[in-house]
């Protein structure tokens, strides 16, 4: 059941100018091959079947006419990897939010905070953006909480709880602390969300882990993502709640159980899910909260199902998340989410002009500095700062 190793290529001849047709079409033939494999006749029957087994137990769920609330989007952009000086790395940041809905108040337009992280060994962009985002959603909720602000739904582009390693917390480096601080973070935007009765939603867009494979017990049976897999098994219009990080983990820890001895390279990713589940649920209060569901956009032209993880004691998750399907626009995800992520786009020559600005200012105090640690690791990748090589 393995990953294929990508299938060697025949060398080129010297002074060939391209690539020969002959290697993109064994390329091309090699990867339809594998997915014909994973998307087989068997794959489609078995999401056929969970299909009636849901509706039979009621748990496929259809969305409603929502309410028309007022949504804050919050998300947040980095350069990555960072730009490689011989001195460290330098990252780009940009921090958004936006108000999005007729039922607004007051009138605030969006806001874009921009960001530059420097580091002389390791690069913490990622990190750094991740908390960044956080700080800003319980920023907004705190003015929510003092009148400054009224929004009815707070929305997350990516995770509410984060996603880091068990590992990395458990070490004293200076990446372990930004990681603490992260699941420190989440506890409070949880808690002053429920402290301001709005819902708290994490849009999981790069979500490839399977846990509605985990709870519907198909783990083994099925390689793709739950978010490729749902995506044949709901229809437009239609949502699945997985259930709360409790249920989830104890579905893994099941499946480790019955077959960490008969199929231990299989379900290699469930034990790494399951670690990351009970290492959250022991150290974050936000963890023990958190639901996760999949939707399918009723109306886009990108139909797949859309995973999200959510906070919500003040409405039902039906309304939740048909309040979500109601903002869908052609990409699938919610419109908040897509004007947020429009404003984070970090230009090249956003990143081109800081760059010289900072050389500038830098070869005001030292020149050798200048000229030495803030080089590029590798000139040829100028196409990183929008210039042509």
């Amino acid at each position: 059941m393995g990953n294929q190793v990508p299938q060697e290529v025949t060398s080129i001849t010297e002074g060939a100018l391209g690539v020969a047709p002959e290697i993109v079409e064994a390329a091309v033939d090699s990867v339809v091959g594998k997915v014909s494999r994973i998307v087989s006749t068997s794959i489609i029957n078995l999401a056929t079947e969970i299909r009636k087994k849901l509706i039979s137990e009621n748990r496929i769920g259809r969305v409603s006419s929502a309410s028309d609330y007022c949504y804050l989007a919050v998300d947040s952009s980095y350069t990555s990897p960072s730009l490689e000086l011989l001195g460290g790395h330098l990252g780009f940041i940009f921090v958004a939010s936006v108000m999005y809905g007729r039922n607004c108040y007051p009138d605030v337009g969006p806001e874009v905070k921009a960001y530059i992280t420097y580091d002389p060994t390791r690069d913490l962009t990622t990190l750094e953006a991740r908390r960044l985002e956080k700080e800003r959603a319980l920023e907004v909720l705190k003015k929510r909480l003092s009148g400054e602000l009224h929004f009815d739904l707070l929305v997350v582009d990516g995770d509410i709880v984060p996603r880091v390693s068990p590992r990395l917390l458990s070490s004293s480096s200076e990446e372990s602390e930004i990681a603490r601080r992260l699941i420190e973070l989440a506890d409070s935007v949880v808690s002053e969300a429920e402290r301001a009765g709005v819902p708290a939603v994490g849009v999981l867009k790069r979500s490839y882990s399977r846990d509605a494979l985990a709870i519907l017990n198909h783990y083994l049976d099925v390689r793709l993502s739950d978010r490729a897999f749902m995506t044949y098994v709901l229809e437009p219009g239609e949502f699945f709640v997985i259930g709360d990080f409790k249920t989830i983990a104890s579905a893994y820890r099941d499946i480790v159980k019955e077959f960490k001895h008969k199929f231990p390279r299989e379900i290699t990713s469930a034990t790494y899910r399951l670690q990351w589940l009970e290492g959250m649920l022991a150290r974050s209060r936000a963890a023990s909260k958190m639901k996760m569901a999949l939707y399918r956009p009723a109306s886009a032209i990108s139909s797949f199902a859309v995973k999200i993880e959510y906070y919500s004691s003040s409405v039902s998750d039906e309304e939740l998340i048909s309040s979500l399907v109601f903002t869908t626009e052609s990409t699938g995800f919610p419109a908040p989410i897509d004007y947020a992520d429009a404003l984070t786009q970090i230009s090249s020559d956003f990143r081109y002009t800081v760059y010289q600005i900072l050389l500038q200012r830098i070869s005001e105090v030292n020149l050798e500095v200048a000229q030495k640690l803030f080089s590029l690791v590798n000139p040829q990748k100028l196409g990183v700062l929008g210039l042509k090589t």
